[in-house]
């Protein structure tokens, strides 16, 4: 894959399936609140007072396999979380 095929198809996943036949079915996400290190307060602008989430992700695919791992960083004065819980969610 190149970062071309990546623009033009504008989604990693659509990439993914087309060109590997890989397709997610699920993912599990694990949020957290901590401080920032040296490094995420220079790139994100940040004091060392604010606070950021931590965000790991693990999606499998169809087979089951984990397909994409994702470490994530957001401040948290600047990111909202929504998720749709629906009846199916209920019965996991």
């Amino acid at each position: 894959m190149t970062l071309e095929e990546l623009l033009a198809t504008g989604s990693l996943y659509i990439l993914l399936e087309e060109k590997l036949a890989i397709k997610p079915l699920e993912a599990t996400e694990i949020i957290s609140a901590r401080l920032p290190s040296p490094l995420e307060r220079q790139l994100l602008e940040l004091t060392a007072d604010d606070v950021v989430l931590s965000c790991t992700r693990v999606t499998l695919s169809v087979e089951r396999k984990p397909m994409e791992y994702v470490e994530m960083v957001y401040p948290a004065s600047r990111y909202s979380y929504k998720a749709r819980i629906t009846k199916d969610s209920f019965s996991v």
